[in-house]
């Protein structure tokens, strides 16, 4: 069986979530690391016809590609049954409302709160990449649906981050991460549904992670079960090897290491 190729970035929140899956699941799997600040490597044609979406994570696979997390978690899943076990039925509802979340705006709104300097140097950034997309998408017109999605998806960037009050937005989405977090069920054995790690697990666990690296722990302070919880899921082998960051190294971002 050919080993599976991970196309992610270290400071990807989504391809912290594939790593994670996949060293809890046991895969051996190859990495391949994508500069997507500075060379933006996501945005490249080549990169587009594996992924149309333009993002990380992507998993190729003998059998396909994978082009989002959650669909990379539901695999491992799959592959390694005997490593898993199935969460009960707040299971689905928590996966569902945590891929709704804007883990984005929450992670960008906070830093742009704490330097304001971003809040004019973030839009720039973005409406410099919509312009070469749009360079991009007339040089490749066969990618060009995914070229128009991703400037439609970096307008509504901008939009989140220039138009009405980013503090109160910032605001409700800390209110959200904390009914998101009272949605998770007292841990039932060494996980939260027993003694197998289930999805929500590596979900929860990156959650978590970013939480306290966009110095937000408060938001979990009212559930000193779920932080008994991290301290034993992070002290694991699958996550240690899974590079989770709970805090920021611009020396990584730009180094890739």
């Amino acid at each position: 069986m050919a080993t599976p190729k991970l196309y992610n970035a270290l400071p990807s929140y989504y391809s912290m979530i594939a790593r994670l899956a996949l060293a809890v699941a046991g895969i051996d799997y190859t990495s391949r690391l994508m500069d997507i600040h500075r060379r933006r490597e996501q945005l490249s044609p080549a990169y587009g016809a594996i992924n149309p979406h333009m993002t990380v994570p992507a998993l190729v696979t003998e059998t396909g590609i994978l082009d989002d997390s959650r669909e990379i978690l539901k695999w491992a899943v799959r592959e390694r049954p005997e490593v898993f076990v199935e969460g009960d039925g707040s299971e689905p509802s928590f996966l569902d409302a945590h891929y709704a979340f804007s883990i984005e705006g929450l992670t960008f709104g906070t830093a742009m709160l704490r330097w304001p300097i971003l809040q004019w140097v973030l839009p720039r950034l973005l409406r410099k990449a919509c312009i070469a997309l749009r360079r991009q998408q007339a040089a490749h017109p066969e990618l060009s649906e995914a070229f128009a999605n991703k400037i439609a998806q970096n307008e509504a960037r901008i939009g989140f981050f220039i138009e009405g009050s980013l503090k109160d937005k910032v605001a409700a989405l800390r209110v959200t991460a904390t009914h998101l977090i009272a949605q998770v069920p007292v841990p039932s054995g060494a996980y939260l549904y027993g003694d197998k790690p289930s999805a929500a697990d590596v979900v929860l666990a990156v959650f978590l992670a970013r939480l306290k690296m966009i110095g937000a722990g408060a938001l979990v302070a009212h559930r000193p079960d779920l932080i008994a919880w991290f301290d034993r899921f992070s002290a694991t082998p699958g996550y240690q090897s899974a590079d989770v960051w709970t805090v920021f190294s611009l020396k990584r971002l730009l180094t890739h290491r």
